[in-house]
């Protein structure tokens, strides 16, 4: 079987101003539900190193990541790369709370989201933004507000890179680029005197004090790759990809 170039679907990154998304933000680690989820992930690269010809067969598949921002203008920037045309869904968990893709209980009471696309093939262009309270919420109405305000964004692509970046609300993208930042950006405590007149982080329009967890699902078509980037999570890879190989040879 003839190999495929597979530098389109290699092209995995994440982008955090420079420094790891874990460092910057304090996050967690990305989460995964499964051998089955992050063979999924790694797939291309076992076939890759085994010697495996790429067969087009790869079936869509849910990429869940999870994080806390310790101040207001902080930011979760995940990129992933689209091989075909195709749709492409994010959606946030944290505010109402629920099940993601990963098969993670996320409880609720995080703050409000923006999700934000971005291509990265080109000019950085905005190309697609959801708002809390604005946006399509198919999560769960949090029972401590009684709103619906997790945000879904289903977008269609075509083959290139794309970055997403989860912001908190009212820290909206500032012009029509990402070069051009986002309105909040050095405001680390901006909702306190936007919302209460006073200090404070991770409050809503409404008053009410929230946290800063945040949860964003991204279901991508087959052949696509998102940024895994963990220890963890390249660690079990090389333990699957040994594991992958051994089999090969010894059939």
């Amino acid at each position: 079987m003839p190999k495929r170039n597979f530098s389109d679907l290699l092209s995995i990154f994440k982008r955090t101003s420079g420094e790891p998304l874990r460092s910057r933000f304090g996050l967690a680690p990305l989460v995964l539900a499964s051998s089955q989820s992050i063979a999924r992930q790694v797939g291309a690269l076992l076939l890759i190193s085994c010697g495996v010809g790429w067969s087009g067969t790869a079936l869509p598949y849910t990429f869940s990541a999870t994080g806390r921002f310790s101040t207001d203008d902080q930011r979760a920037e995940i990129g992933f790369t689209v091989a075909a045309p195709s749709a492409v869904t994010l959606h946030t968990w944290s505010f109402g709370g629920g099940i993601n893709g990963a098969g993670i209980g996320v409880p609720n009471g995080g703050f409000a989201p923006v999700v934000s696309l971005f291509e990265t093939f080109g000019s950085l262009d905005l190309i697609g933004l959801a708002e809390a309270g604005v946006a399509t919420c198919r999560g769960n109405t949090d029972t401590l507000t009684s709103f619906c305000w997790d945000v879904s964004l289903t977008v269609n692509l075509v083959a290139g890179s794309y970055l997403a970046v989860l912001t908190q609300d009212d820290n909206l993208p500032f012009g029509p680029s990402f070069a051009d930042g986002f309105i909040r950006d050095g405001q680390g405590d901006f909702t306190g005197p936007a919302f209460l007149g006073g200090p404070g982080q991770f409050i809503l329009l409404t008053r009410d004090q929230r946290t800063g967890d945040w949860a964003l699902d991204i279901d991508l078509p087959g052949s696509s790759v998102p940024a895994p980037g963990t220890l963890g999570l390249i660690a079990l890879g090389l333990i699957l990809l040994h594991r992958r190989c051994m089999l090969a040879a010894l059939g």
